[in-house]
């Protein structure tokens, strides 16, 4: 979910009333366009949130095999 990653909500609620502008207007290949950038941007913010979560968890075991004396000394 992107809305757990620091700073995606209130960017989110941003893209959301851009949808609701167009959407109001009457504009419907705008509101598509908005909402297509709103779908790409919580996927991209997830892929991101996900690989950097990856990495997070890659140095916290890195730091306690080191910390343990390396593998099988848990």
């Amino acid at each position: 979910n992107s809305l757990t990653v620091e700073g995606r909500a209130p960017v989110s609620l941003g893209e959301h009333r851009e949808i609701y502008e167009a959407l109001k207007a009457h504009d419907a290949e705008r509101a598509k366009r908005c909402a297509q950038t709103h779908i790409n941007a919580a996927e991209h913010v997830t892929d991101i949130a996900e690989f950097v979560g990856g990495i997070d968890m890659r140095i916290q075991c890195s730091e306690e095999l080191h910390r343990y004396g390396g593998p099988g000394r848990f």
